[in-house]
């Protein structure tokens, strides 16, 4: 039984790597896939580029936005335009290896109660093409259900997901979240079946200039957005109503780890307060007490190893 694949693929000013990432795509062993591209108004060379890859592959899909739409309208754009039975997330900027869509297809295909599958990606130095390391190495790492995603704020290398079309709702794009609506993309699939991480590495994650993912921290408020988005729609349960009060506790507590680094403690603290009151975590108190210590209240963002490393490295953020 055949499964047609839809690879969406953002794109914004991505001239110097997206041959790199489309000829990754259309060299893939499966036969039955389409790549949806959405260019977002791009400043440099990436247009043409496009046009000259869409009049090569009948199965590439175009659009070209006269003006710059966002990250989040511009997936909007493409998801409405995805036919297949499995949509797999990419960037421009990204590298498929050779296999995954088979690989991923066969699985999904055989296990019909799984509605997301996702494996380990390869980081790589975009300069020196040195590899720097690899996602979800160990079980602590894995995210393995809904409240896993709300608490981690989602799958680490999200260009690994592949969904279920029919287990993402068509509205997904059409919130008042405008810059991290890929987590709720991931949490609304996540609630239609099982997620299940494939062993092996099946594409590269690209590291260059500012691109080492977003600042969240510019984004608290459309983060309270989706957890309340999440209580209001499953209220019903408890385990994730659990995961959101831990998810929006343990970003509260990043926060406040960042506020430190820059020197502002007065909000590290009103961040961890309303951390503490979400989740009791010793920590938390912890960490609220060393702010009033001189040597933590100072910048320590160049020290080799911050409280931050620390407690992430015991699995405590």
């Amino acid at each position: 039984m055949s499964a047609k694949v839809s690879i969406m693929v953002p794109v914004y000013n991505a001239e110097r790597y997206i041959r790199e990432c489309l000829d990754s795509l259309f060299s893939q062993d499966y036969e039955d896939f389409e790549v949806v591209v959405s260019d977002d108004a791009s400043s440099d060379g990436t247009k043409q580029i496009l046009k000259e890859y869409a009049e090569k592959h009948c199965n590439m899909v175009l659009f070209l936005n006269e003006k710059n739409l966002g990250i989040t309208d511009n997936c909007d754009q493409i998801f409405g335009a995805c036919s297949g039975n499995y949509i797999a997330l990419f960037a421009g900027d990204d590298v498929m290896l050779p296999g995954k869509l088979k690989f991923q297809v066969e699985y999904m295909q055989q296990h019909q109660d799984v509605s997301m599958t996702y494996h380990s990606v390869e980081i790589f130095n975009s300069d020196t093409d040195v590899v720097i390391g690899l996602t979800n190495l160990t079980p602590s790492d894995e995210t393995n259900n809904s409240a896993d995603i709300i608490r981690k704020m989602g799958i680490a290398g999200p260009m690994s997901i592949m969904v279920r079309a029919s287990a993402v709702p068509k509205d997904i794009y059409k919130t008042k979240v405008k810059y991290i609506s890929d987590w709720l993309f991931q949490i609304e699939a996540s609630m239609a079946g099982r997620i299940v991480k494939l062993p092996g590495v099946w594409c590269r994650y690209r590291k260059y200039g500012d691109n080492n993912g977003k600042d969240l921290s510019r984004y608290i408020h459309e983060f309270e957005e989706v957890i309340n988005y999440v209580k209001g729609k499953y209220g019903y349960n408890a385990e994730l109503m659990q995961a959101c009060e831990q998810g929006l506790s343990r970003f509260l507590a990043g926060e406040a780890f960042r506020n430190i680094e820059v020197g502002n403690v007065r909000l590290a603290r009103v961040n961890l307060r309303r951390a503490i009151k979400l989740d009791k975590k010793f920590v938390y108190f912890a960490a609220y007490v060393m702010s009033f210590v001189p040597y933590v209240s100072c910048s320590i963002k160049g020290a080799k190893y911050s409280l931050k490393k620390v407690l992430n490295k015991l699995g405590w953020l």
